[in-house]
């Protein structure tokens, strides 16, 4: 399996609803594997497959790992939140908008029900931090960013912002390759 990159906004992948996996195979477990790898290698708390360039309905998610350096990865797939309760609202980041972050108001408690990594159904609650978090992925696999749950002027704000971090990752990407070269 080839390395796993960030796909980063704007790309057509992260705005296409996801499609559902059919079984749970071998293949699958190592792409959650290598997903869980590039989360943790960047810091975040959660992925969507989209965000790696893959269509499935897939997501990880550690709410304590960027608090508490242990691990508690869930790998969910074909998520879907049965019942929600309350309103929280957070300021969230995504490993698709590097340098970005929002007030989000979302669901305080949810209902999830899910796959694992078993090929067996699981239901379970989250609250606050981790109901955010798996909330924001299924929105990815929905083909929803967080920008849509923003005000228009924040967008256009972050977005600006947001530009102005890729020209930077992109100039040092591009140093680092004449760098190379040289030696």
């Amino acid at each position: 399996m080839p390395d796993l990159k960030l796909i980063y906004y704007p790309n057509e992948i992260l705005e296409r609803e996801c499609e559902t996996v059919t079984s749970v195979t071998d293949e699958i477990i190592l792409f959650a594997e290598e997903m869980a790898n590039l989360m943790y290698k960047n810091g975040g708390v959660g992925l969507a497959a989209n965000q790696v360039g893959d269509n499935r309905r897939l997501i990880l998610v550690d709410a304590m790992y960027s608090h508490t350096k242990k691990f508690d990865l869930k790998v969910l797939i074909n998520p879907e939140i049965t019942n929600k309760h309350g309103e929280v609202t957070v300021r969230e980041g995504c490993l698709s908008f590097p340098g970005i972050t929002a007030r989000v108001t979302r669901a305080k408690d949810i209902a999830v029900k899910a796959l694992d990594v078993e090929g067996n159904i699981i239901n379970f609650d989250a609250t606050h931090i981790l109901s955010v978090c798996i909330q924001h992925e299924i929105d990815h696999l929905n083909g929803i960013t967080f920008f849509e749950h923003i005000p228009k002027l924040s967008r256009r704000l972050a977005t600006d912002k947001l530009n102005n971090t890729k020209k930077k990752i992109f100039r040092a990407i591009k140093r680092a390759k004449k760098n190379e070269q040289s030696l």
